[in-house]
This record gives structure tokens, C-alpha cells and sequence, in this order.
């Protein structure tokens, strides 16, 4: 388990995913927004020797889903807000074809969620909900539809 300088959090976070599914996870947000940022086979080695079991893409970076194929990482990757005209207005051709480019196309990813949007602004927020309500039942198909 990784050494962290908030134990307290560390505790808290450890404590609550126990509690909650019997089992101990600790996971990660991995941002891509930066400079200088290690290549994504590093990044998941790194993720890999500290003990991490689930990360965060806050979109469905092609480099980050290749290397986290085959790693047993748990990945949550999201539909970022450029997405939610098409997906809230596109009814089920849009979240089908979201669903086969960015997680279909990357069959040794272990996907655990799709998530949809992130710090939505007032603007696009009419959106947010139509862009669930269409995802959902039918990415739960999609995703798990192992015939694919």
C-alpha cells in the first residue's frame, strides 16, 4: 500500500470502500491537462507499482485506455462536456456511437463506469440530465454486450 502525506484521508478513503463493497480500493484521477507529461505506459506503470486499482479518465484519452488494456486496472472514463449536445440530442445513434469508439474500440479495458460530464457549466447543464437519461440503459447493453 502507498505512503501518503494525509493518512487521515488515506484512512477515510480506505475505510469507506471497505465498507462498502467488503473490499479495499484505492484509485485515481488521471489528468491529461499539462506539460511535460509522462508517456501513458509509464503513467500506468507508475499506477501499477503504488497499488492503484481504479483511475478516472475524465475523457477517453486513446494512449491512456491502450496501455490500461490487460493491466487488471478498473478504469472510470468519462463523456466529457463536448459530448453532451450529441449525446442528449442524438438519442441512441450518438450513445451508440460514443459506446463503439471509446469503449468498445478497447476490448482488454476493464470499464466500471461511464460517467458524463464533469464541472458542467449553467449553460450546458439543460443537457446534462437528457445525456444520462440516454446513456444509461442503453451503454449498460453496449459495454457489457461481450459478443461485440
Amino acid at each position: 500500500m502507498p505512503t501518503f502525506p494525509f493518512p487521515t484521508a488515506q484512512m477515510n478513503a480506505e475505510e469507506e470502500m471497505e465498507s462498502e463493497t467488503g473490499t479495499t480500493a484505492v484509485g485515481v484521477c488521471w489528468g491529461m491537462s499539462g506539460d511535460n507529461l509522462p508517456p501513458a505506459s509509464k503513467v500506468t506503470e507508475m499506477l501499477r507499482e503504488n497499488g492503484f486499482t481504479v483511475v478516472r479518465l475524465y475523457t477517453p484519452d486513446s494512449a491512456a485506455l491502450v496501455a490500461l488494456g490487460s493491466t487488471g486496472i478498473c478504469v472510470v472514463v468519462g463523456a466529457p462536456n463536448y459530448d453532451l449536445p450529441a449525446l442528449a440530442h442524438g438519442r441512441t445513434a450518438a450513445t451508440a456511437a460514443w459506446i463503439r469508439e471509446n469503449i468498445q474500440a478497447y476490448p482488454t479495458v476493464l470499464f466500471r463506469f461511464v460517467v458524463v460530464g464533469n464541472e458542467v457549466s449553467s449553460a450546458d447543464m439543460q443537457l446534462l440530465v437528457p445525456a444520462m437519461e440516454t446513456s444509461t440503459p442503453r451503454s449498460r447493453r453496449l459495454v457489457w454486450d461481450t459478443s461485440r
